[in-house]
C-alpha cells in the first residue's frame, strides 16, 4: 500500500499457498496460485510500515453498513372444515397487512463540499480523506412501504378405500422481498456509469398453487405416493437495468447521474413452475427376517420441475432464457435408515441435476450448476425419552461442485471448479 518501497519488488512467492488446499482436478484446468492470507496478515503484523489503510474505502464501507429495517405483519383468519362421507373439505382465507420500514446511508454531496473540495491545495490527507467520505456517506435516508393481501385456500381429501389417499387443493401464497432489497441505498459507478438503487417500495411476489397427489399406505409400515403440481407466479420479483437516468433537477438523484445506466429491483414479471414428484418409504418389519434386521427400511424420492418465467422483460432487455435461475430441474433421494432403540442411523444418496444460478441477456454469459451427487450420515442416539445425541456428516466424499457456461448452447465447459470438505454437525438435543 505505500508506494516506491522495497516490497513492490519482493518475491509474491511468500505469498503463495503451498498447502495444496486447492488441487488440481483435470489435466486440461489448472488452478491459479492462491494467496495465504495468513501469511498476509503476519507480513502486515511484522512489517506495518508497508502497509497503508484506503481510508476512504473502509470509511465508505462502515458507513454503506449502517443499515436498519423493520417488519410487522398483522394477520386473520378463518377456516372451517365439512366431511361427506369418505371425502373431506378444509376451506379458510388469511387476511394480511404488512408495514415496512428501511434506514441507510445517504449519498450527497452538496454545493458547500464541492466548493470545499475544489478549493483543495495540494495532496488529499488521511484526515481528509476520512471527512469527505463522512461528509459525503454519513446522511440517512428512510422510507416505508405498506400492502395488504387476502390468502384463500381449499383443499380436499378423499378415502375411497383403506389405505389409499386422494388430494386435490388450491391456494395462494406470498414471497416476501429480502431486507437486503428494501433497505435504501444507492451505489454509483462513475467508471461503469452505472447507479444502482434499492426499491423499498417492492412489492411481494405471489403464487397460485394448484396440487394434485395419490397416497397409498401398506403394510409394514410403507408409504407410495405420486403427484403433480403447478405454480403461477404474478407481481415476479426481477433486476430492471434498461432505464437511463433523465436530465435535470428532477431525475431522482438531484441532477445527478445524467445519462448513467439504473438498476433497481422492480414487480411486474410472471412465471409459471410444473412438476411432478414421486415418493416411496417402507420399513422392513418382515416376519422372515431376524429380528435385528427388522429395523431396516428404505425411502427415496424423484421431482422433476420445468420453469419458465419472463423476469418482465422489456424490448431493450431480453433475457437469454426463459428457464428461471435458482430452481432445480431435477433432484432425487435415495436412502437406507435403521431404527433400532437406541440407534437411528440413516444413509442418503442425494441428487441434483444442473440448475441455471445466473440469467443474462447474453447467452454466452449464462451460467449453470452441473450434476452432483452427494453422500449424507445422519446419527441418532436415544440416551432417554429426553435426551438425544446426533451427529451429520454431508458429503462423505468430498465431491466438488463444478460450474459450467454455454449450456443452453450445446456445450459444457467449465468455469470454476471448488473443492467442498465434508460437512460434520453434532450436538446433544434435550427437552424438559
Amino acid at each position: 500500500g505505500v508506494a516506491g518501497n522495497a516490497d513492490d519488488r519482493q518475491d509474491l512467492a511468500q505469498f503463495l499457498e503451498v498447502s495444496g488446499k486447492h488441487r488440481r482436478e483435470n489435466d486440461i484446468y489448472r488452478p491459479p496460485p492462491f494467496m495465504d492470507q495468513y501469511a498476509v496478515a503476519r507480513h502486515q503484523k511484522n512489517n506495518p510500515e508497508l502497509w497503508k489503510e484506503n481510508i476512504t474505502t473502509s470509511t465508505v464501507s462502515r458507513l454503506q453498513n449502517q443499515q436498519e429495517a423493520d417488519e410487522t405483519v398483522s394477520s386473520a383468519y378463518v377456516m372451517g372444515n365439512v366431511r361427506f362421507g369418505p371425502l373431506s373439505v378444509l376451506a379458510g382465507v388469511r387476511l394480511e397487512e404488512t408495514k415496512v420500514n428501511g434506514e441507510g446511508p445517504l449519498q450527497y454531496v452538496s454545493p458547500a463540499e464541492a466548493a470545499r473540495r475544489a478549493a483543495w491545495v495540494g495532496p488529499v490527507t488521511d484526515a481528509e480523506a476520512r471527512r469527505r467520505a463522512e461528509a459525503e456517506w454519513g446522511g440517512r435516508d428512510t422510507a416505508s412501504g405498506k400492502y395488504r393481501n387476502s390468502f384463500p385456500g381449499i383443499h380436499f381429501k378423499y378415502e375411497p378405500m383403506k389405505g389409499l389417499v386422494l388430494r386435490a387443493s388450491y391456494s395462494n401464497g406470498i414471497g416476501r422481498p429480502s431486507f437486503g432489497n428494501l433497505i435504501p441505498l444507492t451505489v454509483p459507478n462513475d467508471v461503469n456509469q452505472t447507479v444502482s438503487v434499492r426499491n423499498t417500495n417492492l412489492k411481494p411476489q405471489y403464487a397460485d398453487n394448484l396440487d394434485v397427489s395419490a397416497e397409498y399406505y401398506f403394510e409394514p409400515a410403507g408409504l407410495l405416493s405420486a403427484g403433480v403440481y403447478r405454480k403461477n407466479l404474478t407481481n415476479f420479483i426481477f433486476t430492471d437495468n434498461s432505464r437511463i437516468v433523465a436530465a435535470g433537477p428532477n431525475n431522482g438523484f438531484e441532477g445527478e447521474y445524467e445519462g448513467y445506466r439504473l438498476s433497481t429491483q422492480a414487480n411486474g414479471g410472471s412465471a409459471r413452475i410444473e412438476g411432478i414428484e414421486f415418493n416411496y418409504q417402507q420399513q422392513l418389519k418382515l416376519n422372515r427376517l431376524p429380528k435385528w434386521a427388522q429395523g431396516f427400511g428404505v425411502y427415496g424420492n424423484y421431482t422433476y420441475m420445468r420453469t419458465e418465467g419472463d423476469y418482465g422483460n422489456t424490448a431493450s432487455a431480453t433475457f437469454a432464457s426463459k428457464e428461471l435461475a435458482g430452481f432445480l430441474p431435477r433432484t432425487a433421494n435415495l436412502g437406507v435408515s435403521y431404527i433400532g432403540h437406541p440407534w437411528d442411523i440413516r444413509l442418503q444418496w442425494v441428487f441434483r441435476g444442473h440448475r441455471l444460478t445466473t440469467n443474462s441477456t447474453n447467452a454466452a454469459a449464462l451460467r449453470y450448476d452441473s450434476n452432483r451427487l452427494t453422500h449424507n450420515v445422519k446419527i441418532r442416539y436415544l440416551f432417554s425419552e429426553k435426551y438425544i445425541l446426533f451427529i451429520d456428516v454431508e458429503n462423505i466424499t468430498a465431491v466438488p461442485y463444478v460450474k459450467t457456461v454455454y449450456r443452453s448452447l450445446g456445450s459444457n465447459l467449465p468455469s470454476d471448479t471448488g473443492t467442498v470438505s465434508p460437512r460434520w454437525v453434532g450436538g446433544l438435543q434435550g427437552r424438559f
